[in-house]
């Protein structure tokens, strides 16, 4: 009959949950890091475009000549006044193309438009598509006000992805750490017991060796002479000889064994104890 040695108290290999759950967090929180600096970059490197592309405000009534690349959408932006609102309509702006035609200008309609230049704010009045590359004439003839010609922020279809790879992150991140947390709690609780080192108590404990008894001779008594007929010699029977103890428990071979004080380790059994030897 073979025989498994253990050489823990009873100890059985537990799997530790969680570990793909924590993979998973920490991929999505990467993830997560990656689409915001990628939206942020986008925003910035959008913004720094309309600005590059935008004039500097002008008071008006003024006209002023500005050349612009063909096939954009273009704004004239009024300087947001104190009570929030600006006087310029769309009939006091006229825009003309290099060649002298009119450019018509439209409305903004329901969907503003709007920028904050350091502490002023502009609004958005009128549009209008340039046909051509060249320069262009914008007149504004209302009273009092402040304007700058600059791209519509609707062209730059990187802004509305930068803005959306930001949100994108935003949750990803949510998650991430949501399903990182979740991973954690779960590695923490199936966490092995700590074991004892050695055998159970009592469980192959050597038993010193004990020789036994040597069986007495038998004794023979002789009975006296007499004139009866001759009575057999008595002899007394032999005791039972004792019973030997059981053999004591045998420790286990010497070996290699599963290290009980370093769960995965394995640790030298020389048949007697514990060796320092380690793997």
């Amino acid at each position: 009959m073979s025989q498994e040695w253990s050489l823990t108290q009873g100890a059985q290999p537990v799997k530790r949950k969680g570990k793909a759950a924590i993979i998973t967090g920490i991929v999505l929180i990467v993830l997560a890091l990656v689409a915001g600096i990628a939206g942020i970059a986008g925003i910035a490197s959008g913004v720094g475009s309309i600005a590059s592309e935008s004039t500097e405000p002008f008071a008006a009534p003024n006209t002023i000549t500005v050349s612009l690349e063909s096939g954009k959408t273009y704004v004239v932006y009024e300087l947001e006044a104190a009570a929030g609102q600006g006087s310029m309509q769309i009939s006091d702006i006229t825009v003309t193309d290099p060649s002298g035609a009119t450019v018509p200008v439209t409305g903004m309609g329901s969907f503003g438009q709007g920028f904050n230049e350091g502490a002023d704010s502009f609004v958005a009045v009128g549009e209008f598509v340039t046909s051509t590359t060249g320069t262009y004439t914008i007149d504004v003839t209302t009273e009092g006000t402040t304007f700058m010609v600059g791209p519509s922020l609707g062209s730059f279809i990187g802004l509305g992805l930068s803005g959306l790879a930001i949100v994108l992150a935003a949750l990803l991140g949510i998650a991430g750490v949501i399903v990182l947390i979740i991973g954690l709690v779960r590695r923490a609780s199936s966490k092995p017991a700590a074991v004892g080192t050695g055998y159970p108590a009592g469980a192959v404990t050597a038993q010193p060796y004990v020789a036994p008894a040597q069986a007495p001779q038998p004794q023979i008594f002789e009975q006296p002479a007499s004139e009866q007929a001759p009575v057999q010699p008595f002899v007394t029977p032999a005791p039972a000889a004792p019973v030997a103890p059981a053999p004591a428990a045998a420790l286990p071979p010497a070996g290699w064994y599963p290290d009980p004080g370093r769960p995965g380790g394995q640790r030298y059994w020389d048949g007697q104890q514990w060796t320092e030897h380690q793997a």
